[in-house]
């Protein structure tokens, strides 16, 4: 299955991910989320969850739920994805993937 996903990915980010011998970390949460928590008295609003970044971490891609609400984490190593934005069009793509399954998921029940 690993070697089936590599030839999803973009052929410089495969190139220089083996070139620069760095170790991707992919964490996944598919646990739902409390729908809400106090701390000090107050409700808290958000809460994020991201992978540490240490040692040779070149990717880390996480998710939470927390109060309904689906959250996304991304951490790349700039000698992978040198652009910002290009890290947002990663998240974003894959935003919309899971707002198409949803929708195939509905019109299928």
């Amino acid at each position: 299955m690993a070697n089936d996903f590599i030839g999803y990915l973009p052929k410089n980010l495969i190139q220089n991910f083996f070139t620069t011998g760095a170790v991707s970390t992919f964490t996944f949460s598919n646990l739902p989320g409390v729908p809400a928590t106090t701390t000090f008295q107050h409700v808290l609003r958000d809460i994020i969850f991201i992978t540490p970044n240490f040692g040779k971490c070149g990717l880390g891609f996480s998710m939470i739920t927390y109060r309904d609400t689906l959250s996304f984490g991304l951490i790349v190593d700039k000698t992978l994805i040198p652009q910002k934005q290009a890290a947002q069009d990663l998240l974003d793509d894959v935003l919309e993937e899971i707002r198409m399954m949803y929708d195939q998921f509905k019109r299928n029940m």
